[in-house]
């Protein structure tokens, strides 16, 4: 079976030190040295260390001679290592690695209690099994990581997995309040039910990585992990080929670009509304053939709609609202059950004529609001059979509004083309769009003449706004007409 790898990030890793080892310091690296096994071919640090090494691979000092950073991972370390040992008596540390080594299935030991002063520490992969300590608790600076996953043993060891029972999760995070990653892959947390979640978002909660796969967890996810504000969403969750429904909305720390998604992947519902997600639209999006439902309005998204998405082919709810995405609007016609789009407030350019609208036939509401496409409006809109909400004014459509249609069973109910450039006289068919209760046709430059009895056959009609154009209005109806007027026209 394939073990995942889990590499330390390359901002832990400790560069050979600028400042001198005091000599006392020196004598318990070499001493620590010498109580370990390591394979000397593959180590390229522990290899190294001798008393007249003028560099310590792996080992940082500070300015005074103190040992405060220990990396020692990947040095094909075989051996326990017991409380004694000469480790715990570098009392100031500040990051210690020991990852990626294999101690023997030994337990973790309890010296860790006499390194204080640790911010980071990295026991993932490295061997250990067993019940984890009381003396990692009480490590009250760790701040930067706690990373104590082991996933070789998950695999490998069957029932000999590392575990938090006593100390329970509760009482390990209890103290670590500054705790800013948390890594648990792995561990036996079978045993603490909901209150996992209650005692993640009661004392960790500056945490901006919590890793947790692995870890025999059952039930419901507690709504309290909502307190985790700052937490960051690994990429790799749009990887997961099971995952359906995923919805980060309100997250608006949660930023950097959308990854690439996989061809085989199950996502049906995609959520990122109101976060801080930024860049191009990935062309892997195409691959999400069963996407309904996509979400991604009022992020930062830039760059042009792709064409790919037009394999979304199950998809019926779409917005990408509030972004800076440029270029055309690309045709959706493989979506058969698209009913909403909404692209309004971003900075479309194009004509839309080609988008095939007349091949949506469920398509409800259509918003293109704040937008530069032009061209014409295409006729092919006012014939389709669902759709009630029409918006695409505030854009630079121009020419007439053509056509003859039969619109006898037309459904739409708002229909806003203000402010955009077109002209000629408002077509006979507008008035037989016979459900419209708002029709706003105002700052353009529509001419002729207009007979306000027209607007007679509009039965539900609430709100009529034709300023600013050039229109002649003849106002002279019978009396029985002005009655019927609706009260709020303009």
């Amino acid at each position: 079976m394939e073990v995942p790898v889990y590499l330390p990030s390359n901002r832990n890793k400790t560069p050979p030190s600028s400042s001198p080892c005091l000599g006392d310091q020196e004598l318990l690296l070499v001493k620590l040295k010498n109580t370990l096994i390591f394979n000397a071919s593959v180590s390229s640090k522990l290899v190294t260390w001798n008393q007249n090494a003028r560099h310590w691979n792996g080992v940082t000092c500070d300015k005074d001679g103190k040992v405060i950073s220990l990396d020692l991972s990947f040095e094909s370390i075989s051996c326990n290592i017991n409380s004694s040992s000469s480790l715990f008596r570098l009392k100031h540390l500040q990051k210690l690695n020991l990852a990626f080594n294999d101690f023997k299935s030994s337990a973790i030991p309890s010296g860790f209690t006499n390194l204080s002063g640790l911010v980071y520490l990295n026991l993932s992969n490295a061997g250990f099994y067993g019940q984890i300590p009381i003396e990692i608790a009480r490590l009250r600076k760790l701040m930067l990581e706690l990373s104590i996953h082991d996933l070789s043993l998950l695999y490998f060891r069957g029932t000999d997995t590392l575990k938090l029972k006593n100390p329970n999760l509760k009482t390990l995070i209890r103290n670590l309040t500054e705790l800013r990653q948390l890594h648990l892959d792995g561990i036996d947390l079978s045993s603490e039910g909901n209150e996992r979640c209650n005692a993640l978002s009661s004392s960790v909660r500056k945490l901006h990585v919590l890793s947790m796969s692995n870890c025999f967890l059952s039930g419901p996810v507690d709504s309290s992990l909502v307190n985790l504000h700052h937490l960051e969403i690994p990429s790799k969750i749009f990887q997961v080929q099971t995952l359906r429904i995923l919805d980060l909305s309100g997250n608006q720390l949660l930023q950097g670009p959308l990854p690439n998604f996989p061809e085989d992947s199950s996502l049906e519902t995609l959520v990122l509304t109101y976060t801080s997600i930024s860049g191009r639209l990935p062309d892997s999006i195409g691959n999400l053939r069963k996407l309904s439902r996509l979400e991604l309005s009022n992020c930062r998204l830039s760059g042009s709609i792709l064409s790919s998405m037009e394999n979304l082919s199950e998809l019926t709810y779409l917005d990408l609202s509030l972004n800076n995405l440029t270029g055309s609007v690309p045709s959706f016609s493989m979506s058969k059950n698209l009913r909403q789009i909404m692209l309004f407030r971003n900075a479309l350019t194009g004509e839309i004529k080609s988008t095939r609208w007349a091949e949506l036939l469920s398509l409800v509401y259509l918003d293109l609001l704040y937008n530069s496409p032009e061209g014409s409006v295409p006729p092919s809109l006012f014939i389709l059979p669902s759709v009630k909400i029409i918006n695409l004014s505030n854009n630079q459509f121009s020419g007439e509004l053509s056509g003859s249609l039969n619109v006898t069973c037309y459904q739409l109910t708002l229909l806003d083309l203000s402010s955009n450039n077109l002209e000629g006289p408002i077509p006979a068919y507008v008035f037989e769009l016979r459900g419209l209760s708002y029709l706003l046709l105002s700052s353009n430059n529509f001419s002729g003449s207009l007979h306000i009895d027209a607007f007679q056959r509009l039965k539900n009609l609430t709100y009529l706004d034709l300023s600013h154009n050039g229109l002649s209005i003849n106002a002279t109806a019978s009396t029985s007409a002005m009655f019927s007027f609706p009260l709020y026209t303009l």
